[in-house]
């Protein structure tokens, strides 16, 4: 169902890219970013929000139009949304140490700001154009002065 949805132009690039690690970190509910990813990336870790981990029927209030059932408490510590700031904490518990190694990040948001400021390179996807919005270190460095 969900198959046709995932961006080959982006999938090819990463595997092409020949990663040592690729993390996927979403504000989408895991589950669901694992059936759209499927088998496109052969081997990935992801970070999302895990909506049956925090919610359960005492505590939930049925949302029709939505499809999607939140408590009244969506905000407490108890949950965090995996949106912004959330994404760069959560990166780092799972990856302590992941700043000792390239940061790529592909991004369809600049709600992603606080991943795009801890990466070395990111990129901006809207469809199948992929646009650089931040240079490697290596990169800026090579580039002719602007006057």
């Amino acid at each position: 169902m969900f198959k046709d949805k995932v961006n080959h132009v982006l999938t090819d690039r990463i595997i092409e890219g020949q990663f040592d690690r690729v993390v996927i970190i979403s504000a989408s509910e895991e589950e669901l970013i694992k059936s759209v990813i499927g088998d496109s990336i052969a081997e990935y870790d992801v970070i999302a929000n895990r909506i049956p981990a925090y919610f359960n029927d005492s505590k939930v209030k049925t949302a029709e139009r939505t499809g999607l059932s939140v408590s009244e408490d969506q905000h407490s510590e108890e949950f965090r949304t995996c949106y912004g700031a959330e994404k760069v904490r959560r990166l780092l518990d799972l990856f302590p140490n992941c700043s000792d190694y390239g940061i790529i990040v592909y991004t369809d948001s600049f709600s992603d700001q606080p991943l795009i400021e801890i990466a070395d390179e990111a990129y901006l996807v809207k469809g199948a154009q992929i646009t650089q919005i931040k240079a490697g270190a290596q990169q800026q460095t090579n580039r002719p002065e602007q006057l």
